[in-house]
């Protein structure tokens, strides 16, 4: 395993949600990146964004420029 592939477990987190996290990333790296080629000045609907996928396919919209707008619940508004 290379070095570059390895982190470590941030701590208050357990093994196996750590072990889960790169699961969340890969699934949105697939469905934004290589199935819908999101790109820059791009707008994407994002539901459930305050879930795990949501959350993180929030992060990955922010990060490549994206307009992201995004669902809740209403009890998870105040955390987006």
């Amino acid at each position: 395993v290379s070095i570059d592939s390895i982190a470590k477990i941030p701590s208050g987190l357990s093994f196996e949600a750590a072990s889960a996290l790169p699961m969340v990333f890969l699934t949105v790296l697939l469905a934004l990146n290589e199935q819908a080629g999101l790109k820059h000045g791009d707008r994407i609907l994002i539901h459930s964004a305050a879930g795990g996928v949501g959350s993180a396919a929030v992060q990955y919209a922010r990060f490549v420029g994206a307009e992201v707008y995004a669902t809740a619940s209403p009890a998870k508004h105040e955390f987006l």
